[in-house]
């Protein structure tokens, strides 16, 4: 598709078929935390074909393990019909995608996320968490 203004192009996208799944993706919103015990970082994963284009139509199980200094604390897939649980090591993909939310412990050092799904190649992000500056009073 190729969009015009003034006879002039502006835009170009194109769509394109997927493939079945193949590997899982993570994609954290925040890869530096403060090792203060609340600081959060989101972490999406996305169900890819081997192009690595997002598959919209998987429903992939999803299993996380983290290890470092850090925890597990949620997990969601944005599907108001699901009965799973929000706090739990697992989740289904729900068109293509789910999450997993990590929180710092108050040691510093690395939060490692490894998410599986059988038959698909697993994925893992590394996240640091640095020691605490404290937090402002009011």
């Amino acid at each position: 598709m190729r969009g015009f203004k003034n006879h002039r192009q502006v835009l170009t996208a194109k769509r394109e078929t997927t493939g079945s799944p193949a590997k899982l993706a993570l994609i954290a919103d925040r890869k530096e935390i403060s090792a203060d015990g609340r600081d959060l970082s989101v972490v999406q994963v996305q169900v890819l074909d081997a192009q690595n284009r997002l598959v919209p139509i998987a429903g992939s199980p999803i299993e996380f393990h983290l290890s470092g200094n850090g925890s597990l604390i949620g997990v969601g897939n944005g599907n108001p019909s699901s009965h799973e649980a929000d706090k739990a090591d697992r989740r289904h993909a729900f068109n293509g995608l789910c999450m997993a939310i990590v929180r710092s412990i108050r040691q510093p050092g690395e939060l490692r996320l490894e998410a599986t799904s059988p038959g698909l190649e697993p994925a893992v992000i590394v996240i640091n968490s640095h020691a605490a500056n404290g937090h402002p009073v009011v």
